[in-house]
Formats: structure tokens, sequence, C-alpha cells
């Protein structure tokens, strides 16, 4: 009974789900925000402890600002009733990184655009 006791006790020690979301730019160097927080500048690898909907901002100066909801899906080891003997019976680290990739596009300005918006705002504001 005391070998079942420590086999048991010494299983439930073992298992562990590392979960990270790693996100690329090209170029690098991008400011990196997820779900409003500043996740850092990429490339960049950021632990998480729950799957669902991230909302993903890259911001990089000259470039285009992209904004993307993504879903991160639960994968089939960490869905109920076998999450629990993933994170805590596994002999080993099961590791899952998402990653996402984004290739930034160059800022375009239309100056006849921004010079007419220009001019409409200078009108509302003219006494």
């Amino acid at each position: 009974m005391k070998t079942l006791s420590a086999v048991l006790l010494s299983l439930g020690l073992c298992g562990c789900v590392e979960r990270a979301l790693v996100v690329e730019t090209d170029p690098p160097g991008a400011e990196v925000w997820v779900d409003g927080d500043l996740a850092g500048l990429s490339p960049v690898r950021m632990p998480f402890s729950h799957y669902g909907v991230r909302e993903v901002v890259v911001v990089k100066g000259g470039f285009a600002l992209t904004r993307e909801i993504r879903s991160l899906e639960t994968p089939w080891y960490e869905r109920f009733p076998l999450d629990f003997f993933s994170e805590n019976c596994w002999p080993g680290t099961l590791t899952d990184e998402r990653y996402f990739v984004y290739v930034l596009k160059p800022q375009t300005v239309d100056p006849e655009g921004v010079l007419k918006r220009a001019e409409e705002m200078r009108k509302q504001t003219a006494p």
C-alpha cells in the first residue's frame, strides 16, 4: 500500500504544460500589444495560462498599425477530462507554442487627403 501511495504521489508531481504565444514581425522591432498589455518588441515570446480569444496589435513607426483578433484553440490534451492527466500525471513537460507572424505594410499618406481634412478642420474651428 505504501508503494502504491508513493507512486501516485510522484505522478502528481510530474505533469506540466508550458504555453507561450510567439509574435514575429517583418521587419522586427515592432511594439506588440496583447489584450491591451505591452508584450514587448518583436520577436516576443509571452507565456499564457488560458486559451480563447486574443487581441493582437502591432505598431511600428513608418508602418500601418496592424490589429487582429485571434483565437487560441484548446488542444485535445487540454480538454476535460484529459487535462487532469496532462497537467498532473504526464511524465515530462508538454509545450504548446502558438506563432503569429505579421508582415508590416508601409504606411501610405495621401497628401491631398491630409490637406483636405486640414482645411475642413480649419473651417470648423474658424470664428
